[in-house]
């Protein structure tokens, strides 16, 4: 059952996996705080909490392949123009998708450092002035991240990672969490 479930999750994942892979390979899910930050030039910096969702499959000690999948968290901010005076500008998260590969380095029996390489889409929605617009971008990301074991099956994990590096702004989150490994 469980290498079925490997296989299945790999398959949606886009992973090719090799019956020999698939003895090894270890499905995981995890729930996690999304604190992220939307950083405009010029601008004051957004910064809300949502929830973040992932997914994956560890091939091997040393090689994963997951999926990001975050919602929520709004802030309002106060912008400055000539001509415009003061206003305020309500910016929210509508979704953040991403597929990464997960380079890990375990570090002891139930410890991990691992880098994330991927690509990510995320939709936002701005509020001012009566109106309202939403935009979404892609691009690459990069990040960093720890996961603690704590039983054969349940991990505590944190990570930070750039999802858009834009000419005019960045977008990034800090993520803490729980998991489950099947």
């Amino acid at each position: 059952m469980q290498r079925m479930n490997a296989l299945l999750l790999a398959g949606v994942l886009g992973v090719g996996v090799g019956p020999a892979m698939a003895d090894q390979a270890v499905p995981y899910i995890g729930m996690d705080a999304f604190l992220w930050e939307l950083d405009f030039d010029h601008v004051p910096d957004a910064e809300a909490t949502g929830l973040r969702v992932r997914g994956g499959v560890e091939i091997n000690p040393y090689l994963a392949f997951e999926v990001h999948l975050a919602s929520g968290g709004s802030d309002r901010v106060t912008i400055s123009e000539p001509g415009f005076g003061r206003y305020d500008v309500d910016m929210e998260l509508d979704y953040l998708a991403g597929v990464f590969g997960r380079g890990q380095i375990p570090l002891a029996e139930r410890f991990q450092l691992y880098g994330l390489v991927g690509y990510s889409k995320a939709k936002f929605t701005f509020k001012a002035l009566g109106g309202s617009f939403s935009d979404d971008d892609t691009g690459l990301s990069l990040g960093l991240g720890g996961q603690f074991l704590a039983t054969e099956h349940m991990f505590l994990s944190a990570d930070y990672v750039l999802y858009l590096n834009k000419s005019d702004y960045d977008f990034d989150a800090l993520s803490l969490g729980a998991g489950y490994r099947f």
